[in-house]
């Protein structure tokens, strides 16, 4: 969806693999233009998905 002027976007994925239970995250920011500024992937550890989803959020939304 095209954004108004000065606001960025941010789209973000946590992964959890069930078998050894390691999670990684990811996400891009993009501004208003649709240009890409950056991106980000991590291997965070283990848990669970939902788990994997929040951290993705809460660095995603640091970065901004």
């Amino acid at each position: 969806t095209p954004l108004k002027n000065q606001f960025l976007k941010l789209n973000v994925d946590g992964s959890f693999n069930a078998s050894n239970g390691r999670m990684s995250i990811g996400g891009a920011v993009r501004d208003c233009t649709r240009r890409w500024l950056y991106g980000f992937f991590k291997i965070v550890g283990k848990g669970v998905h939902i788990l994997a989803e929040l951290l993705a959020i809460k660095i995603g939304l640091s970065r901004c």
